[in-house]
């Protein structure tokens, strides 16, 4: 059963007592730390017919059992013609895979952030939970997705927004109706009585002027909190994720054009 498991077991002639022991107690930490592909070369040396008895006893024991243990898995890539093979597999700056060849890899179980990288520098990234256990997991990326995946930006107009916004207009249109309404009546009055004007007209010139001043502050504000709203709400996104949002106002541009468009599920 050893020779079946160890094949690349070093001979007995090149592990010392003390790199048994060594590794004997290296493995079991490992393994508890989850750290199972160095637990299993901590193993391999301590489960050598050079080691003592005793120790090569419980290796061999326990590689047997870290073979059901140790994850693997087969990373594949594609694009519109097909599977990759020259890809580059990363995790956290650590290289995993050099190429893409359908064999499995042993790794640790952990969460992964996955890096695929083409010799051109695409990359498409990809999130996994590997699981202790796992047997030949396949684990793929399609590069021709990302492709078609186009970030638009999407105009949104909450439903305070609209309110605030016709705020903005309300208070706009009094501001401009009683400010023109003073400067004409204020017209009026320089032409035909003025020095000598009446206090009344001149009240009601001031009348009109301040609701006029009061509506413009009320249309600043309400016009800037409706800039908020607007800005809060819309973002880049992905064409793929607004399959069901319903009607959107897109805003595209492309360089001396530009455009404003409804998209969504009719």
């Amino acid at each position: 059963m050893a020779a079946a498991l160890l094949p690349s077991l070093a001979s007995a002639e090149e592990v010392s007592k003390q790199a048994c022991v060594d590794s004997h107690v290296k493995a079991q930490a490992q393994r508890l730390q989850g750290r199972l592909v160095e637990a299993q070369q901590s193993l391999l040396t301590c489960a050598n017919e050079g080691c003592p008895e005793i120790v090569q006893k419980d290796c061999v024991k326990w590689l047997e059992e870290l073979q059901g243990q140790l994850p693997t898995v087969i990373f594949e890539a594609f694009d519109e013609e097909g599977a990759l093979r020259d890809v580059t597999v990363k995790h956290e700056g650590r290289v995993l895979a050099s190429s893409l060849d359908g064999m499995a890899v042993q790794i640790d179980p952990g969460q992964y952030d996955l890096v695929f990288e083409t010799p051109e520098g695409r990359t498409r990234s990809l999130r996994v939970l590997v699981r202790q256990g796992d047997r030949n997991r396949p684990l793929a990326v399609d590069f021709a997705e990302q492709q078609r995946q186009v970030d638009d930006w999407v105009l949104r107009v909450p439903r305070a927004a609209r309110v605030s916004g016709a705020v903005t207009v309300v208070a706009t249109g009094v501001a401009l109706g009683f400010g023109a309404s003073a400067v004409i009546r204020q017209s009026n009055a320089v032409k035909s009585c003025a020095p000598a004007c009446d206090e009344r007209v001149s009240r009601r010139i001031a009348a009109r002027a301040a609701v006029a001043d009061v509506a413009g502050g009320i249309a600043v504000v309400s016009g800037v909190v409706t800039t908020v709203f607007i800005a809060r709400a819309s973002g880049r996104e992905r064409a793929a994720l607004r399959e069901h949002a319903g009607f959107v106002p897109v805003v595209g541009w492309e360089p001396g054009t530009g455009f404003l468009a409804i998209e969504g599920v009719f």
